[in-house]
């Protein structure tokens, strides 16, 4: 897991961000998303302490996202909803870093950031639109019917159901 060396001299974290980020589906069909948090946390942190003070290389900041992105929706799928958050809000803020480089990933993380959708509908409506777009643009079928489906949602929370059956079917 490339944890061996950690806090020495020469430690490099990225290839076990990228493997654990790389798990994060067998994790979660196996229902071990506890493993997966336990990993990517003591990875992040350990990228972190071995980084200090110095800023993330471009490659680093996507790598680093990604593995926040993952942890975000294990804990998320966990409702653990205070470190998703935590987790989403700093994956969005380096993918929106990246520029053009991040905007699928940004969108992505936002869709988790904001999927508390029953606290956060208008909120949520204006991040769909946005996400929407960056997923038009990037060809993203998969983030395109995510939109849909948090739509779906929104509208049944409002008892809007023939809007709600659209956007499902959509």
């Amino acid at each position: 897991w490339s944890l061996e060396g950690r806090g020495r001299p020469g430690w490099d974290p990225e290839p076990g961000l990228r493997r654990a980020a790389a798990l994060w589906w067998f994790w979660h069909c196996r229902g071990r998303q506890d493993e997966g948090i336990y990993w990517l946390e003591l990875l992040l942190e350990g990228e972190q302490e071995e980084r200090a003070d110095r800023p993330l290389t471009p490659e680093r900041t996507r790598c680093r996202a990604r593995a926040l992105f993952v942890a975000a929706w294990l804990t998320m799928l966990n409702i653990e909803t205070t470190k998703s958050r935590k987790f989403s809000e700093e994956s969005r803020e380096l993918y929106r870093s990246l520029g053009a480089d991040g905007r699928v990933g940004y969108a992505y993380g936002t869709v988790l950031f904001y999927i508390d959708r029953r606290s956060f509908p208008t909120e949520s409506i204006r991040l769909m639109d946005e996400c929407q777009a960056i997923f038009q643009e990037a060809g993203d079928r998969s983030g395109l019917a995510d939109c849909f489906a948090v739509r779906g949602d929104i509208a049944a929370i409002h008892k809007e159901y023939q809007k709600a059956k659209d956007l499902l079917d959509e």
